[in-house]
């Protein structure tokens, strides 16, 4: 959903990371960052999503995975 919202709005990886690092005061997130958490090879905590949705504008439930199981 990341990768979709992502190129809706026209934006690069590095576009979504300087967001991050200048709006949202996250300074560790990189491109590589971006790419891993919409690879689903990483995991953004809380702070994180809601500071991702932020620069999608979009709700950070539209960001999580559906649920596999119903555990």
């Amino acid at each position: 959903a990341a990768r979709r919202l992502r190129g809706a709005l026209g934006m690069g990886p590095e576009h979504v990371a300087h967001a991050l690092r200048s709006a949202y005061g996250l300074p560790h997130v990189t491109p590589g960052h971006v790419l891993a958490w919409e690879r689903g090879t990483a995991t953004p905590d809380h702070t994180e999503l809601a500071a991702l949705a932020g620069v999608l504008w979009c709700d950070p439930g539209e960001l999580l995975d559906r649920p596999r199981t119903l555990r």
